[in-house]
């Protein structure tokens, strides 16, 4: 498959509506790349970040993380 620009992509399909962006689960924090990622998918389409490898994650573990990662999005959502 070619590789593609965002732009390019976002250009070529314009049926697309939705973006799932998957976060690591072993990560401690949302990556910068993240961040970029959901900020520069955001005005195009409705961005819906997902835990990858969550359902390996046991109920605590996926609290803890939830707790790591939200006040995080809504420090960034000004800029997503």
């Amino acid at each position: 498959m070619p590789c593609f620009t965002l732009s390019r992509l976002l250009a070529m399909r314009k049926d697309l509506y939705l973006a799932a962006v998957f976060l690591a689960d072993f990560n401690p924090s949302l990556r910068e790349m993240d961040i970029e990622l959901m900020r520069r998918l955001s005005p195009r389409v409705n961005v819906i970040p997902v835990i990858g490898k969550a359902d390996s994650l046991t109920p605590k573990e996926l609290k803890a993380f939830k707790k790591r990662v939200s006040p995080l999005l809504f420090i960034y959502r000004e800029f997503l």
